[in-house]
C-alpha cells in the first residue's frame, strides 16, 4: 500500500468523526441583532461617503466656474473704472 493513500484514507475517516464531535451552534439573538445593525450602519456609511464624494465633486466644479467668472469680472472692472473699483448698489450707502 502506498503511503499517500494511507494518509488520505486516514484523513477521510477522521473528518466525519471531527465534524460530529462539534457542539451544535446555539442561537444568540443579541449577536444576530448586533451583526445586522453593524451591517446596516456600514451600508449607511457607504451611502453617506458616496453622497459626500458627489457633493465635493460638484462643489469643485462650481468653484472652478465661479473663479473663472470672478477673473473675467475683475478684468471688466479694470477696463471700466480702473483697479479696485466695485459696483455701487442702488439704495445702499457704503
Amino acid at each position: 500500500m502506498n503511503k499517500r493513500s494511507f494518509v488520505v484514507g486516514s484523513l477521510l475517516l477522521a473528518v466525519p468523526v471531527m465534524l460530529s464531535a462539534r457542539e451544535p451552534k446555539l442561537q444568540n439573538p443579541c449577536k444576530d441583532l448586533r451583526t445586522d445593525l453593524d451591517s446596516q450602519v456600514n451600508n449607511l456609511h457607504k451611502q453617506q461617503d458616496d453622497a459626500l464624494a458627489q457633493c465635493r465633486q460638484a462643489n469643485a466644479q462650481r468653484q472652478k466656474e465661479i473663479n473663472c467668472l470672478l477673473t473675467a469680472d475683475d478684468a471688466h472692472r479694470e477696463i471700466v473704472g480702473g483697479p479696485g473699483v466695485r459696483c455701487q448698489v442702488v439704495g445702499v450707502k457704503s
